[in-house]
């Protein structure tokens, strides 16, 4: 077995329950966003509120091939949640790393959709170990997760997986160098630091219009608790999204800031190869795409900023979109 140290924080948001009706039963669901800043607040989403209060080390055990080359004679199941009424099924940007990671490094793969309802247990099925610890001790599940058939593997989130896969199957573009993977934790961080206060209250309610019905009641749920009121409040049109919107701007111009760091005007994070940094950029941006609509104000605002830069960065992944038919996850 091979341990991987990540280092990384810990934010720590909320912890309360919400009340909610799951397939005709009522149930108490925890609302637990400590979360590690690989993981965008697990599965879901919630606000930052400008904290980062403690630091913390994540490690994990991922299984050491037996051979340096494993053969792939079976695709990988890919464990993603679905949306509904959006021509692309898949919108979470945590799981879009994962499915840009696939595409990228031309991995067969099968997707399996799931609604948060049924994350867990389907986790706890397959033996994928929980991403973090809920307030009151329990184990807490997230997407995106993997099972690897050909290595008996089950692995749960987006930074791990690209580790993983980096590994298992090294004739395959790698998207974490060797060397880099400190950095990349940092450039995690900062990035979710930079963005995601600004950000969420304009696509987290945007998010839960494209949910199908059981996703939507438990995300709702389980949102508005965190946020303390209507998920429509956090940003309606006006002054108030125009500021959040404002502060999303800046957060992209410091992006472009960081890849002319150098004095050189770079296409990515790497240099002239995709890497998971760049991985990370594209997957919340095309959550943005994804849930606010391409024919939106926004996304047609964001195609402008920093002289076009995001639209041409974009264009790179399109190839990489890909998202197949896949089946409903059966528990």
């Amino acid at each position: 077995m091979a341990l991987y140290v990540l280092d990384s924080t810990i934010l720590r948001l909320c912890h309360a329950q919400a009340d909610l009706r799951i397939d005709g039963e009522q149930r108490k669901v925890d609302v637990c966003l400590t979360r590690s800043v690989y993981k965008t607040y697990g599965h879901g989403y919630g606000p930052t509120q400008g904290i980062f209060q403690s630091a913390a080390t994540l490690s994990r055990q991922i299984p050491t091939p037996s051979t340096t080359h494993i053969e792939m004679p079976e695709p990988i199941i890919f464990y993603d949640i679905p949306s509904q009424g959006t021509a692309l099924k898949a919108w979470s940007p945590n799981t879009w790393k994962t499915r840009y990671t696939l595409n990228i490094k031309g991995i067969p793969y099968k997707t399996v959709w799931v609604d948060y309802p049924d994350i867990e247990p389907l986790m706890r099925k397959i033996g994928a170990l929980p991403t973090d610890t809920k307030a009151n001790g329990a184990p807490h599940y997230t997407l995106p997760a993997i099972y690897d058939p050909n290595t008996k593997t089950a692995l749960a989130e987006s930074a791990l997986i690209a580790h993983y896969l980096d590994k298992t199957y090294p004739d395959t573009p790698r998207l974490i160098p060797a060397g880099t993977a400190a950095l990349h934790a940092a450039f995690t961080q900062a990035f979710f630091t930079v963005l995601v206060k600004a950000l969420l209250p304009i696509t987290i309610p945007a998010t839960a219009d494209h949910l199908p019905p059981r996703s939507e009641a438990y995300f709702r749920a389980t949102r508005e608790v965190i946020f303390g009121g209507p998920l429509q409040e956090l940003a309606p049109p006006g002054p108030k999204r125009e500021k959040h919107w404002a502060e999303v701007k800046k957060a992209f111009a410091t992006f472009a800031q960081w890849l002319q760091a150098d004095g050189v005007d770079k296409p990515f994070f790497l240099g002239d190869k995709i890497g998971y940094a760049d991985v990370t950029v594209a997957s919340f941006t095309v959550w943005i795409r994804i849930v606010l609509g391409e024919d939106s104000k926004e996304w047609a605002d964001l195609k402008t900023w920093d002289g076009g830069r995001w639209v041409t960065y974009m264009d790179a992944f399109k190839k990489y979109e890909y998202v197949d038919a896949g089946e409903a996850v059966v528990l």
